[in-house]
């Protein structure tokens, strides 16, 4: 039965079977299309304007943070775990993560839309909570405490 698998299709067992397999890939693809769709739809609301009025290179260098929670522009819902932020002597560089970057060109706020950046202590630790606001909208983030060193170098910067 093992060497059958390896011989070329004859039988029309054998031909249901790679029938199936394309059903499989078919669904798989579907699934795909259907994802990437709905990731791009969703990006259209809140996200797109920020990334059309403060566009951004890809990945710059400055190391990146994981934002727990995030808001942006009062799109549908909310982002979780799944965008980074870096902070850059120019302002706030934000991207989405893949497989979630459908639709998300990422997107560089200056500092001067920066309103409040601070950490606040939770039942299981530290975070650091940033708000930006300008003339878009406002986004606001949660990030590791440990991204606060980061902000205040970029900052200063």
């Amino acid at each position: 039965m093992i060497g059958r698998a390896l011989l070329p299709i004859t039988a029309p067992m054998d031909f249901l079977t790679s029938c199936e397999f394309l059903g499989v890939l078919g669904s798989v693809c579907l699934i795909a299309v259907v994802w990437i769709a709905f990731i791009w739809t969703i990006g259209q609301f809140g996200w797109a304007a920020f990334a059309a009025r403060y566009p951004a290179p890809a990945k710059p260098a400055a190391r990146g943070f994981l934002a727990s929670q995030a808001n942006v522009g009062g799109g549908l819902g909310g982002y979780r775990n799944v965008l980074m932020a870096r902070f850059l002597s120019e302002g706030v560089h934000v991207q989405a993560t893949f497989p979630f970057n459908f639709g998300h060109r990422p997107f560089l706020l200056p500092w001067r839309c920066l309103q409040k950046a601070e950490v606040e202590r939770t039942l299981f630790g530290r975070r650091f909570r940033v708000s930006l606001r300008c003339e878009i909208g406002e986004m606001r983030m949660t990030l590791p405490e440990k991204a606060q060193a980061a902000f205040d170098v970029a900052r200063a910067a």
